[in-house]
């Protein structure tokens, strides 16, 4: 048919990242959801596109003291090592994965927006932003990003 293997793409390489934000009650089925769609992504690549694409998943809780976050989310110079970034980072892979493949990043319980909790949402998305960006520095109001980012 159709799909078979002559018209699958062995090149397939995403070059944008895809964002959903799914908002409701609890109990309502989003984080099953998630973990649902991983290995239905993983799946369909394989599938339909590049046999050897891996779809990993990493779930995150933010609701938790920042200094926590910073040392969970921090950006290590090793790839022999199963932190979340690295993970993110494509760098951490299995032993038969001939490419970095995708990663599903899940990022649960955004913290309170009170300037005064710890954490709140704007420290804990300035954390987000610099780690997702490749930096491992504190953020800086006004501050641009490195050429490379």
């Amino acid at each position: 048919g159709w799909f078979s293997s002559p018209h699958r793409n062995a090149h397939f390489s995403p070059t944008f990242a895809l964002s959903f934000y799914l908002h409701g009650k609890a109990g309502a089925g989003k984080s099953s959801l998630v973990r649902n769609f991983t290995p239905s992504m993983n799946a369909t690549i394989v599938d339909h596109a590049d046999p050897e694409m891996l779809v990993r998943f990493v779930k995150q809780n933010l609701n938790k003291p920042h200094q926590d976050l910073e040392l969970e989310l921090e950006i290590r110079p090793n790839n022999n090592d199963l932190s979340v970034m690295s993970i993110i980072q494509g760098r951490r892979m299995t032993m038969t994965q001939s490419k970095p493949g995708l990663v599903v990043v899940d990022l649960e319980e955004m913290p309170s927006n009170d300037p005064a909790a710890n954490p709140n949402q704007l420290k804990t998305s300035q954390l987000i932003s610099q780690r997702f960006s490749g930096r491992n520095s504190e953020y800086k109001e006004g501050a641009k990003a490195p050429r490379n980012s």
